[in-house]
């Protein structure tokens, strides 16, 4: 039987600090398996919302940040 695909969406977080450098945000949480594990806010598409939807609104619930759909990166 086939196995029902799930779309799953995230975004990398970052900012330029004063030395020029990038900064990155990551989440840290504990898998399934009980593990830490460091991600990038991600998650499941809802209906009738767009990826670009789902990765602000993913930020959002994660991080708190106030995100804006600034550009998309290639798909993997």
């Amino acid at each position: 039987m086939p196995r029902k695909q799930l779309n799953s969406v995230g975004g990398i977080v970052y900012y330029i600090a004063d030395d020029g450098q990038p900064k990155y945000l990551i989440i840290k949480r504990h898998a399934r398996s009980k593990k830490i594990e460091r991600v990038a806010p991600k998650g499941k598409v809802e209906d009738g919302e767009s990826p670009e939807q789902t990765c602000i609104r993913e930020i959002g619930e994660e991080t708190s940040i106030q995100a804006q759909y600034l550009s998309v990166g290639e798909k993997l």
